[in-house]
Parts: structure tokens; C-alpha cells; sequence
């Protein structure tokens, strides 16, 4: 199915009880708002379509219940995967992008291509988060689909949320983030979590800095069994967490997933200390509200390696606040000659011939080249025939290690 539209709209194509077919819309502009959905979902025991969108300006998603689904919550079977390529993808106030399976099928694949993406806010009750996910819902058995972004700049801000999450019997799927720019976070959300097996792998990598800020997390969680919990791989110029911003995985009676900074600094606010392990979800629960950065892999069986934190407290515990005044300039000429004259005298400074000046009285001339005519660095008036040559008396030190020319001070 083809279809095109620049407006706010509801559009479904899906099937009962057969597969629902693919649905594509290409368009300059895509609004969906006010609880508007874009579908290709099955209601039945049919698959979902693929929802495929192509946006050449923007795509925007406004508003709690606002989404693009492919799948319907009667339907038992696979999710069809959504593909979105813009240049702007905006989810504002609870909006949702969503291919979850309800059943016993396999959730579909989140693909994103943008150039700018955001993610803001909640809904205006509160109760749902902005939202790009996959799942497979409490009562299936199939796997998640994985969530893959590439993107110039991507934003998550005010509690939304990227997440991965098996709420059955399977896998969480992964989420790979790749950005060229800056990834920022501030009070934002990665998640991957499975609820009876493996937990998903996060992959976050950008050209430039991962910023998390004001309770940002990325976590990686198995909520029970023996499976393992997924791992996280950050790679970075630098990575920031600040503000009780945390990086965890989890597994509480398996095994921890590993976390691999590849960055050349990693700065964080308060300093990152490294926190003991723990099989207990309540204490690691309480990892999340410290008001401490936490880096944390922990499992009954065996935690996971942190591996790659550059060492840079010798930067943060080494800072200190400039002067106010830098450089007093007064105390720089406080022992010059014109300084404590009274009366305007002349000073200048004059290169005279070929051979140029000493280092000090014992040494050689050491010019290697001519100097031309006789030159004043400085003066009052212009030097006249028969005026005396002052030349300098000897070398004199700075208190900042420079070395001046001069002559001593008349007493």
C-alpha cells in the first residue's frame, strides 16, 4: 500500500484474521497528534505489516497515545518491523513508536534514519513516557526486535525513553545507537530488560560526546532467572554523567553483563567511585536514587567487567579558580626607575652598529646580522647629535623568570 499525506490523520491497514499487509507512506511532512495512529497490525492470528514512513522534512508524533504501531493488542502472532527516514523525527508529550508482538511471534525491528531526533516529555497525566520501543508483551513467548538509530544529533529529555524489553518468556532485543555528532541525555532513558531470560546488548557510539544529565540512565536488566544480563559498549570522544546518572547491568540470579568504555575521558559529577557488587535488585534499585553517579554490573553467579574508565582524577581533584586580577601590572613596574620618579624623565632603549649587544659584559657580541641605521625602541624626542648614549648597566630578572636589559636606578 502506498499512501501520502502532510496532515494529522489516522490511518490502518491490518487484517482479521489473516497477515496484515506492508503499509508505506512518503511524504514532505507526517504530523500525528492528539491520539492519532499509524498502523499495519493484525488483530488476529495474522502477521503485522511493515510500517514503513519517508519523510523528506519531518516526521512528529504529539501527544499520549499518538503512535506508529504494528501490531494490535488482540493479535498472537509476529510484529512487522517500522522503518522511518527523515530529516527531523520529533516525539513530544507521550507519542510512541512501537513493534511489540502480543503473542507467541517474534516483536518486530525499530530502523530510524535522521538527521536530528528528539524525544521530549511525558503525557500530560504523566503516566507515558515519550517512547521508541520493542517489546514482547507479558503474555508471549517470542523474542523482542531490536532498536537501531542513526542519527547526526539525538536528544532524550523530561523521562523519555529508548527501550528494548522482553515482559515474557523471551529475549530482550538490542539497541544500537549510532550518532555523528552528540548524544545527550537529561532525565532520559536506554533500556533493555527481559523479564524471564537474556537481557539485551546497548550499543551507544558517536562521533562526539555521550552527555547523561539530571538522572539519566542506561541499563541493561535481567528482572529474574538464571540468564545473563545484557552488555553495554559506549564509545566516545569523552562521556559526562552528571546528577545521579547511572550505568548499570543487571542479572540477580545469573550472570552480569559487561560494560566497555572506549573513550579517552570520562568525567563525572559527583566523582565516579566504584560501588560494591550486588545480587539484590533493592539495593541496586537504590544505586538509581543516591545522588551519585554509579557504574555498576552485578550477578549472583558471577558480575560483569566495567572494563576501560580513564583515570582522570588528577584533572577533577585539581582545579582551582583563577585570581580575579591575573597579572598586577603595578607590581610588574613597581621597580622601575619611572615608576618612582617624580619628574618625566626620558627612557628608550637603542641598538647601535652591527655587532649588536652582549648577553652580559664578559661575553662576545653575538648579532649575526646588521641592525641598520641606530633606532629608538622609545622616546620623547627625537635624538640629537652630541645627546649622551645611555646604554644598560646589566641584566635584571622578573619575578617571572624573564630577563630584561637596564641600568640601576638613580639614587
Amino acid at each position: 500500500m502506498f499512501a501520502s499525506t502532510e496532515s494529522t490523520g489516522l490511518i490502518r491497514r491490518n487484517s482479521l484474521p489473516g497477515d496484515a499487509g506492508d503499509l508505506t507512506l512518503s511524504t514532505n511532512k507526517l504530523l500525528v497528534q492528539d491520539g492519532g495512529v499509524v498502523s499495519a497490525g493484525s488483530r488476529g492470528r495474522g502477521k503485522g505489516g511493515n510500517l514503513n514512513i519517508d519523510a523528506q522534512e519531518n516526521v512528529q508524533l504529539i501527544g499520549g497515545s499518538s503512535g506508529l504501531l504494528t501490531t494490535e493488542p488482540n493479535s498472537i502472532v509476529d510484529a512487522g518491523d517500522v522503518n522511518i527516514t527523515t530529516d527531523t523525527l520529533l516525539l513530544t508529550n507521550g507519542a510512541r513508536v512501537d513493534a511489540s508482538t502480543f503473542g507467541e511471534g517474534e516483536g518486530g525491528n525499530l530502523t530510524i534514519h535522521a538527521k536530528d531526533l528528539q524525544l521530549i516529555g511525558r503525557s500530560q497525566d504523566g503516566q507515558l513516557a515519550t517512547t521508541l520501543a520493542t517489546s514482547a508483551k507479558p503474555d508471549s513467548t517470542g523474542d523482542a526486535g531490536d532498536v537501531n538509530i542513526n542519527s547526526d544529533n539525538l536528544q532524550l529529555k523530561d523521562g523519555a525513553t529508548i527501550t528494548a524489553a522482553s515482559q515474557g518468556m523471551g529475549i530482550a532485543g538490542d539497541i544500537n545507537i549510532n550518532i555523528k555528532d552528540n548524544f545527550n541525555a537529561e532525565n532520559g532513558q536506554v533500556i533493555t530488560q527481559s523479564q524471564q531470560s537474556s537481557g539485551g546488548n546497548i550499543n551507544i557510539t558517536t562521533g562526539q560526546n555521550i552527555i547523561l544529565g539530571n538522572n539519566s540512565n542506561i541499563k541493561a536488566i535481567l528482572s529474574t532467572t538464571e540468564g545473563s544480563g545484557g552488555n553495554i559498549t559506549l564509545t566516545a570522544n569523552a562521556i559526562v554523567a552528571l546528577e545521579d546518572s547511572d550505568i548499570l547491568t543487571f542479572a540477580p540470579e545469573g550472570s552480569g553483563g559487561n560494560i566497555a568504555f572506549n573513550t579517552r575521558a570520562f568525567f563525572s559529577q559527583p566523582l565516579y567511585r566504584p560501588t560494591p557488587q550486588t545480587a539484590d535488585k533493592e539495593t541496586l534499585d537504590a544505586l538509581d536514587d543516591n545522588n551519585r553517579v554509579d557504574v555498576n554490573a552485578s550477578g549472583s553467579i558471577s558480575a560483569g567487567n566495567i572494563i576501560g574508565i580513564p583515570d582522570i582524577s588528577f584533572v577533577q581533584d585539581n582545579l582551582i579558580d583563577l585570581p580575579a586580577n591575573q597579572i598586577d601590572t603595578n607590581a610588574l613596574i613597581a621597580n622601575s626607575c619611572s615608576a618612582r620618579s617624580s619628574q618625566r624623565k626620558e627612557n628608550s632603549f637603542i641598538t647601535t652598529g652591527s655587532g649588536g649587544l652582549r648577553n652580559s659584559p664578559v661575553d662576545g657580541f653575538v648579532s649575526r646580522f646588521s641592525t641598520g641605521d641606530v633606532r629608538s625602541a622609545y622616546q620623547q624626542r627625537n635624538w640629537e647629535k652630541g645627546d649622551p648614549i645611555v646604554e644598560p648597566t646589566g641584566a635584571y630578572q622578573l619575578a617571572d623568570g624573564r630577563l630584561i636589559l637596564g641600568r640601576a636606578c638613580d639614587e
